[in-house]
Parts: structure tokens; sequence; C-alpha cells
């Protein structure tokens, strides 16, 4: 789906993680703070302690819990799977990430 407020793409960034507790929080934040309005998060959850407590409410946020673990790349897989945007940004917890990035990277494409 694409979004319908702006002739922009819709950026769906997708952030597998496991037991990364102590990095989902700055991660989420890093993500609220984008300058670039059109976005979604996919947060790919198959930790043994469960992020989900994390997520602020907000519709921009979609949590999947996965019943057993997966390595990155499928987990990877399954958010591109997911994604409603056009197009795709990996999203890794532990990454410091710029305010501007989604931007910067809309427009050099």
């Amino acid at each position: 789906m694409v979004s319908v407020m702006s002739d922009r793409p819709l950026v769906s960034c997708v952030m597998p993680t496991r037991d990364h507790r102590s990095f989902v929080g700055q991660s989420i934040w890093y993500f609220l703070r984008q300058d670039y309005p059109h976005r979604e998060l996919i947060v790919l959850d198959d930790g043994d302690d469960p992020v989900g407590d994390l997520l602020p409410s907000d519709e921009r946020i979609r949590y999947v819990r996965l019943d057993e673990h997966a390595s990155l790349g499928q987990k990877r897989n399954l958010g591109c799977e997911l994604a409603q945007g056009q197009l795709v940004a990996h999203w890794d917890d532990d990454d410091w990430i710029r305010p501007d990035r989604l931007r910067v990277q809309v427009e050099a494409l």
C-alpha cells in the first residue's frame, strides 16, 4: 500500500531483534525522530525476552512476535514480505541513526 497523503513513497523500516532490550527503545526513538514523514517500522522479535512492551502506541509501528528463533536473513525476508512501502530500509536495533537518514536516502533515489 502506498501512502495517499503525498507523492513521496512509503518507506518500510525493518528491524529484526533478539534479546536486545537495552537497544530497542533507542532504536524506536531514532525511528520516531525521522524528518521523513511517510514511514513505517516493522519490529521482528524472536528473543527469549519479548520487547513488545517497549513499543509505543503508534500506527506506524508494527510488532511481530516470532514463535521460534530465526536467522537474521529470515527475519529480514519476513519483514520485506510484511512491508507496505515501496522502499525498504534496514533498521538495525543497535545502530546509531541520524534524524534525516530516510529523507536523505529517499532523495538520493
